[in-house]
């Protein structure tokens, strides 16, 4: 989710369904779903709860490229793992960017999406996100229960959380017990990564470090609106600009075209964040 976003000149674009869905989440809570609409131009197509906010947008042109820029520093993660995953886990489908651009461009994972609404698992086709396969299955459940359930396994090399409502991120994917089964899911050397809004975000960061042991970097998106947090399992976790940049002399192309402007803020997050060293006196 991206805010906030100019609204359109009207409305002509834009399809909307019916009803709203009601559904129990992780633990007890009862919630109604928001109703998505879809606003298709002859160049972009955008999903939406309300038309003040941009949940995903798509450029025909270019439909597994990442258009938002929170969705690019989210990928950051080729910049901060030592191998690039082959097990992930996203909660929050949208319009499915990263799905696309992770199924497209990194052929060695296997991807699993678990989406809350079935509303927007019905669009998927509108933003051609591929159909379920060997390596990509889309879950309609509760991204929250999800994540308790596979806290034993270990297993994940990546949990990317980017699920919103209207309101703004929901309390089951944003809670202590939540980021704790993240870190119990993830495997040894795995990496959370967490898309928030930035005027939530000093709240969670302490959540997450609480859980995480500080091993986490925040990086704002480009207007500054939300806030990209990277949380690592592995002990110690120590990223550095110049580890930033041994891996960026490592990635593909189209991975240097799409991480070129979150490198220098990562770069640039880090030198602020670091300690000087302190020189020995005698």
């Amino acid at each position: 989710m991206d805010l906030p976003a100019t609204p359109f000149d009207g409305f002509e674009g834009f399809y909307p369904f019916e009803d709203e869905t009601t559904v129990e989440t992780e633990p007890t809570l009862e919630i109604t779903l928001d109703t998505p609409f879809v606003y298709a131009s002859d160049e972009v197509v955008s999903l939406h709860f309300d038309i003040m906010a941009i949940q995903s947008a798509m450029r025909l042109e270019a439909p597994d490229a990442l258009d938002l820029d929170y969705t690019r520093v989210m990928m950051g993660f080729l910049l901060l793992a030592d191998t690039p995953p082959t097990r992930i886990l996203m909660i929050g489908l949208g319009g499915g960017s990263l799905v696309k651009y992770c199924y497209r461009h990194l052929p060695q994972a296997c991807i699993t999406v678990v989406e809350i609404n079935p509303q927007v698992i019905a669009v998927r086709d509108d933003f051609f996100i591929p159909a379920d396969d060997e390596r990509l299955r889309v879950v309609c459940g509760d991204g929250a229960a999800f994540v308790r359930d596979e806290d034993e396994t270990h297993d994940w090399d990546l949990i990317l959380v980017d699920g919103f409502t209207r309101e703004g991120q929901p309390e089951a994917l944003c809670s202590a017990s939540f980021y704790a089964h993240c870190h119990a899911a993830l495997a040894p050397e795995g990496l959370m990564v967490v898309n928030m809004q930035a005027d939530d975000s000093a709240v969670l960061e302490t959540r997450i470090d609480a859980t995480f042991d500080s091993r986490s970097l925040s990086v704002p998106s480009e207007r500054d609106t939300n806030r990209i947090l990277f949380a690592s399992r592995a002990a110690p976790w120590q990223p550095n600009p110049a580890r930033i940049q041994a891996r960026w002399h490592k990635l593909d192309p189209v991975h240097q075209t799409t991480l070129a402007a979150t490198r220098t803020r990562l770069r640039r997050v880090l030198k602020q964040t670091m300690v000087p060293a302190v020189s020995a006196t005698s």
